[in-house]
């Protein structure tokens, strides 16, 4: 595995104090950060507080910019209840750094439970630092090491909903490390838990291209937005 560091333009965390009555916020939010009023929507909307045993990520790429949320990292930081505080970090990149990125939420998608845990600890300890020293330094992102299992169906459509399963899973990393997209459309990639169809459509209607993984039960096979129609490729 390759480590890349990369230079930010900004970064926010949401998370909350130690002190009782203490709600989570964004506490740490840099001036610059082009796309972060729609990765608020979409944090607030489908992946915050979901239920579901699934990876929390959202990508988003437009214009000269690309946004990258995690959530629920957990934290050192133990809160009056004894309970452990989470994180979620916003990170927003250059585009010149689109293939890293997509590069490194591919990895985060197919590595292990027990692989992901220092990624985990690595980014939650630099959303601690940022709210310690309120100062942004170089991220490290690791690159989509292993090979793309090509038995899979391909991910073709433009907007596109699917059931959040391990092949699914490797379908949407092999997407990411394979994406290109102009540089006036917007994308979103957007993992998630148990979160209805439905508001999946309302959040992307909108936007030019998108690949949402969700829990729902609601979705039994690939829904394609543009046809209105289900794909051949079922879940499991």
């Amino acid at each position: 595995m390759k480590i890349q560091k990369v230079m930010l333009k900004g970064a926010a965390v949401h998370t909350r104090d130690i002190k009782p009555g203490q709600d989570y916020e964004w506490l740490v939010h840099s001036e610059n950060l082009l796309l972060f009023d729609q990765m608020n929507d979409i944090h607030r909307l489908v992946l915050r507080d979901v239920s579901g045993d699934a990876p929390l990520f959202c990508l988003i790429i437009e214009q000269e910019r690309i946004g990258l949320l995690m959530g629920d990292l957990k934290s050192s930081r133990i809160d009056h209840a004894n309970r452990h505080i989470y994180n979620t970090l916003y990170l927003e990149f250059d585009r010149i750094y689109q293939n890293v990125v997509c590069q490194a939420v591919a990895r985060f998608l197919v590595c292990s439970k027990n692989t992901y845990i220092p990624h985990e600890q690595h980014f939650s300890h630099y959303a601690e630092m940022l709210l310690q020293e309120k100062q942004i330094s170089l991220i490290k992102l690791p690159d989509m090491s292993q090979q793309a299992d090509t038995t899979l169906a391909k991910i073709t459509a433009d907007k596109l909903i699917v059931y959040s399963n391990a092949d699914n899973l490797k379908r949407c990393a092999h997407y990411l490390t394979q994406f290109t997209s102009e540089a006036k459309k917007c994308f979103y990639f957007i993992s998630t838990g148990r979160v209805s169809l439905d508001k999946c459509k309302k959040l992307v209607k909108k936007i030019d291209q998108c690949l949402i993984l969700t829990l729902s039960s609601d979705v039994e096979s690939d829904i394609d937005l543009k046809k209105g129609g289900l794909s051949l490729f079922s879940k499991k």
